[in-house]
């Protein structure tokens, strides 16, 4: 085991470059390594992950070493796999083994986007800690993905289809050309030329997006940092066809002990990922490291403006793979990201905003050995644009050809030229454009990190409880985001926010079914702190909960949110602004990190009929024979005592009017004697007092038929619906022991 450095040609093309399968026979480790300087380490084993310490080594040397970081890592006996099966394919170029068993819509009050969910397939798991054997099962559980960042899904265990633009393929064999795509719970309702395709997930066999953006998705790879000013993006790929984008710093590496084995495994999460995925440290093939300013060219959109060929056999160019459809190779390297043309072909890619330089190396595939010969150039814009770069003859035996850095500033595309060197090959090569087998190594674009700051548009991709919220652009422009930790959870997008804050404002017209706002946070780390507080009209409102007004993040630890609800009941009917302010608290200097769990409008009632009426009840609850009224005390060994019925009336909850409405204490427990006429029982239960946290629980016959949630305080009320069974005999209501008072409203029966 040892290290050496590399010189000449075979540095240019190392720095670039990402070995992966088995190399030649004097390989002398299981692991390679290249470093920024340049040099080669080799090693049986790569110790010391830990955590995210960044102490992995690798024969004795530190792979995140900052003045000198690993650049490529490989594993030389092993070589990545293709995605053969049920799967799903990211617009950054990233692919999930798996299956899509359902979708589940945005939720901005949860603070979640659309969403597919997938059960990874193995070896990789959901999670991020190290549980024991035991747990393998629950292990195995769903996980969540953006549907935002999809491409194609695959439903069926063969090879994907070829890329044909927005298309459904069904599992009976027919296909449909598509324009849209609406997810169900169950499967997917698109657009077609002239009718609506509907498919359930176990009728659909692959399924292309019709529209997505590679650039933005790439970009989102890098627009959330870990927090750590030196982290880098990472890409691994897998054996089993697994290819994962990620920030280093989120990466967690530990030790899982099963059946008298200790197996290492990396959590990660991707950018596309609500949770970590588990990935074990046998199954992986390669890493690539780069700044979060270099945009993989391979990686975005493009479109073949010509191919042609002397033989008429045209060879189509290929992402990531050489032409032959295995990874790139040019002399003793393989390369994880890159681009396959043959000669003559012209490929046009689209740049990212503010790309500055480009740069690859270029040379002809290992496979052609000392046939085939090309010249290459790179143009500005189009084919007849600006050449920005030609090489010399090209053959097989040649060393790559370095390729800038070029000014690419403004620039809207990069055309490759792969040409004919026909006229002008060396002895041996072999005549028109045979064995031309182009590879372009690891192309990447430099761009401007301004590109990656937040704007108002991507704080409500990231952070969807903004959404409907107005961000003010001088406020945005301070925002930074960055990942953040949660104990054995997953990583959640947070906001850097400084004393001044960031000031959210919206116009609502209060209604019933939005008269309370919710808002929770967490403080990302254990030095961070912040306040948050609602006005409306300019005037602070005062909260639901706890006795207070507003949100501390540092009332609890990191990662559990603290939550408050405000009333709007007083502004019923009215339209009003609203303010939320977010600031650092001023006790919390050292750290900025919230992470904003919820943000929305609730009903004043829970549970109520589609058109948000209260019902009116046909027959009230008044009008029935009590059997029995008694009170129970909240220690059990105390007897029963008899109570007077509660008198109905009209009581005022949380600034809503409630009819027939009787107060009680908890304990008091009602029975009444049913009508056989009667067949749906009906009410709204709550309490204005925070210190009654329920729960109001409705029996049929002795037999419990309904229970609210166990809180049932913060402002909202329960609408009550139970079906009676026929024949059935009494009703019991009762209100659970919890110090103080509730409301039985609205309360009676439906014939």
């Amino acid at each position: 085991m040892g290290s050496k450095t590399l010189t000449g040609a075979a540095l240019a093309i190392a720095m670039v470059a990402l070995p992966c399968a088995a190399r030649d026979s004097d390989d002398d480790g299981a692991y390679w390594a290249l470093f920024t300087n340049g040099q080669e380490v080799t090693g049986l084993h790569v110790k010391n992950w830990h955590y995210r310490e960044k102490r992995a080594s690798l024969s004795g040397r530190s792979l995140f070493d900052r003045s000198n970081p690993v650049r490529l890592l490989c594993h030389t006996a092993r070589g990545p796999g293709d995605l053969d099966g049920p799967g799903v394919v990211f617009a950054n170029g990233d692919v999930l083994p798996g299956r899509v068993t359902g979708f589940s819509p945005a939720d901005a009050s949860r603070n979640l986007p659309d969403r597919l969910r997938v059960v990874p397939a193995a070896p990789l798991e959901m999670g991020r800690d190290d549980r024991r054997e035991e747990d393998r099962e629950s292990r195995a559980r769903s996980l969540y993905v953006r549907t935002d960042t999809i491409a194609r899904v695959s439903f069926a265990a063969r090879r994907l289809h070829a890329r044909v633009g927005g298309a459904v393929f069904l599992a009976d064999g027919t296909a449909h050309a598509i324009s849209s795509v609406r997810w169900t719970p169950k499967g997917l309702k698109a657009l077609a030329e002239s009718q609506i395709v509907s498919a359930t997930f176990d009728e659909l066999a692959e399924v292309h997006l019709p529209k997505f953006d590679r650039a933005a998705a790439v970009l989102s790879d890098a627009m959330v940092p870990g927090g750590d000013k030196s982290d880098r993006i990472a890409r691994m790929a897998t054996q089993t066809g697994a290819v994962l984008t990620y920030c280093v710093s989120t990466r967690e590496s530990r030790t899982a002990r099963s059946r008298g084995r200790s197996d290492m495994f990396h959590a990660i999460q991707p950018a596309w990922a609500l949770a970590p995925i588990r990935v074990p440290e046998g199954s992986i093939c390669i890493r690539g490291y780069r700044a979060p300013t270099d945009v993989p060219l391979s990686l975005l959109d493009a479109r073949t403006i010509e191919e042609r060929s002397f033989t008429g056999f045209v060879w189509p160019w290929r992402r990531n793979r050489n032409l032959r459809g295995e990874s790139l190779r040019c002399g003793s390297f393989f390369a994880g990201l890159g681009i396959a043309t043959h000669s003559y072909s012209q490929v046009s890619f689209d740049l990212p905003a503010s790309a500055k330089t480009f740069s690859c190396h270029v040379g002809l595939d290992r496979a052609v050995g000392a046939g085939g010969c090309a010249r290459c150039a790179v143009h500005r814009d189009e084919p007849s644009g600006q050449r920005l770069w030609r090489s010399d003859v090209l053959v097989g035996t040649g060393p790559p050809a370095r390729v800038g850095p070029l000014d690419v500033t403004g620039a809207r595309r990069l055309v490759l030229v792969t040409e004919y060197a026909h006229e002008r090959r060396p002895a041996g090569a072999d005549p028109g454009d045979v064995r031309d087998e182009v590879n372009w190594l690891l192309p990447m674009v430099r761009i401007d990190p301004k590109v990656l700051r937040p704007t108002s548009e991507t704080l409500h991709r990231w952070v969807p409880a903004l959404h409907g919220w107005s961000i003010p652009a001088k406020d945005v422009a301070r925002v930074k985001l960055r990942w953040a930790a949660r104990h054995r959870g997953p990583w959640e997008v947070a906001m850097d926010l400084d004393r001044t804050g960031l000031a959210l404002t919206r116009t609502v017209q209060v209604t019933p079914a939005n008269a309370i706002l919710e808002i929770a946070a967490a403080r990302g780390s254990d030095k961070t702190g912040h306040v948050l507080d609602v006005k409306a009209r300019a005037t602070a409102l005062k909260g639901l909960l706890d006795n207070h007004q507003d949100v501390h993040t540092n009332r609890r630890g990191p990662g559990d949110a603290d939550k408050q609800r405000w009333s709007l009941m007083e502004f019923l009917g009215q339209r009003i602004p609203l303010t939320v302010t977010m600031r650092q608290d001023k006790n919390n200097p050292d750290g900025k990190a919230m992470i904003l769990r919820s943000l929305a409008f609730h009903p004043i009632v829970v549970g109520l009929p589609p058109n948000g009426k209260i019902p009116t009840p046909d027959v009230r609850l008044g009008d029935l024979e009590p059997i029995k009224i008694v009170w129970y005390p909240q220690d059990q060994r105390k007897r029963e005592t008899k109570a007077d019925p509660p008198a109905p009336g009209i009581q005022k909850v949380h600034g809503l009017s409630l009819a027939n409405a009787y107060a009680v204490r908890s304990g008091l427990k009602m029975t009444y004697r049913l009508r056989g006429d009667l067949r749906r029982f009906i009410a709204v239960v709550g309490t204005d007092n925070r210190y009654h946290q329920g729960p109001f629980v409705v029996l049929v016959d002795d037999k419990e038929a309904w229970r609210s949630s166990e809180v049932i305080n913060g402002g909202q009320l329960e609408h009550v619906a139970v079906n009676l069974p026929r024949g059935a005999k009494t009703i019991t209501l009762s209100v659970e022991h919890n110090m103080t008072t509730g409301v039985w409203a609205q309360a009676g029966f439906l014939r």
